[in-house]
């Protein structure tokens, strides 16, 4: 077990309790390079939850960069659990009873100046995010929190396919005052009730034409 594994994984945000459990877990298996080697059966004991739900919540942290995924095989050629490595980006912070290092990078100084602001504006939001909110049609309201929603969302739907359905229901709504806010729409999952209200739109055109 690496410490320094646990106390990042302590200290994630990923999404929802499921991730942040399953990385837990990796970083429990995890040496000193912050490599592990668990089987998604073992990990989905330990979770008490079945492999495929293991593997949705292993791919969820994968798309947000916290996990990568290397596959692994036996001299005979024959494949056997993966290796998954931790994202810790080099951070030492993160380390027991070490002394914080100096930062000797731009981005190190920049990280290092967003956690001691501590600011909602200074959430270092990713490319998939920064679209998203682009799109959809109301701005007020907190964009940290509705970040978090997000990330839960997209292991729950393609990123790709919620970005399309929320530039539909932009074009349905186009951000006048009944359009509700993004953390609602996305805390109550309304991008499953934007395909059915494009149907009833479109019947309804074909019942008038």
């Amino acid at each position: 077990m690496s410490f320094e594994a646990m106390a990042w994984a302590a200290k994630s945000e990923c999404g929802n309790s499921l991730n942040k459990l399953c990385l837990l877990m990796l970083a429990n298996y995890a040496n000193a390079e912050g490599e592990a080697y668990p089987s998604y059966k073992r990990l989905a004991e330990m979770c008490s939850c079945n492999d495929r739900t293991i593997m949705r919540s292993i791919k969820s942290l994968e798309e947000l960069g916290m996990v990568k995924i290397k596959p692994r095989f036996t001299e005979s050629g024959k494949q056997t659990s993966n290796t998954f490595v931790l994202c810790m980006r080099g951070d030492k912070s993160d380390r027991v009873g070490v002394t914080n290092p100096t930062p000797n990078t731009v981005r190190d100084i920049q990280l290092v100046n967003i956690n001691k602001r501590g600011d909602k504006k200074s959430t270092p939001y990713c490319d998939g995010f920064t679209q998203w909110w682009k799109a959809y049609p109301r701005k007020d309201g907190s964009k940290k929190k509705a970040y978090d929603l997000w990330k839960r969302a997209i292991t729950q739907i393609d990123q790709a396919e919620l970005l399309r359905l929320t530039k539909i229901f932009a074009r349905l709504k186009g951000g006048g005052k009944f359009t509700c806010h993004a953390t609602t729409w996305l805390n109550q999952n309304r991008w499953e009730t934007v395909g059915q209200t494009t149907n009833e739109n479109h019947n309804r055109n074909a019942l008038a034409g």
